[in-house]
């Protein structure tokens, strides 16, 4: 553990740590290396083109959708559900 902590200090990843329990000299540490995730709602305007018509992409067809990271991460958790 101690060299993955090392090599995500290089690189400027700053390490949480999370206490459980009443603090004492007895402890055993756990790295959980996750990613962050954060909301980005964006809105996609379309105008109308010089006839009149306001054209939409299929994958916008619905007025709120996912977006290309969501559905990724999507697929990933799919697969991994069908690996052995």
């Amino acid at each position: 553990m101690a060299d993955v902590k090392r090599k995500l200090e290089e690189k400027g990843i700053k390490i949480e740590t999370d206490e459980i329990g009443v603090r004492n000299e007895k402890y055993k540490d756990r790295l959980i290396i996750d990613l962050p995730m954060n909301v980005k709602p964006i809105i996609k305007r379309f105008y109308a083109d010089e006839d009149g018509r306001v054209r939409i992409p299929d994958a916008y067809k619905n007025e709120v959708t996912y977006g290309e990271n969501i559905k990724a991460l999507q697929w990933c958790y799919m697969d991994r559900e069908y690996s052995p």
